[in-house]
């Protein structure tokens, strides 16, 4: 079976995914990966909103 990462950058929608309806419509196995770059500055809201997002992101890819 083909796999296919799905990298999820600055967008963590899963609507409207060109690369994520391309490995879906051909049956490809999925793995979805996030990396946060640790040298990237980032205040408390935005490690909060992002923990959140992250969350939700992965509810969302369980209930698919």
């Amino acid at each position: 079976m083909t796999k296919s990462i799905i990298w999820f950058r600055n967008d963590l929608r899963l609507a409207d995914n060109p690369a994520l309806d391309y490995a879906k419509s051909n049956n490809h196995e999925i793995l979805f990966i996030y990396i946060l770059d640790p040298n990237c500055p980032i205040g408390s809201a935005s490690k909060w909103f992002l923990h959140h997002a992250l969350l939700s992101l992965d509810a969302d890819i369980k209930a698919k």
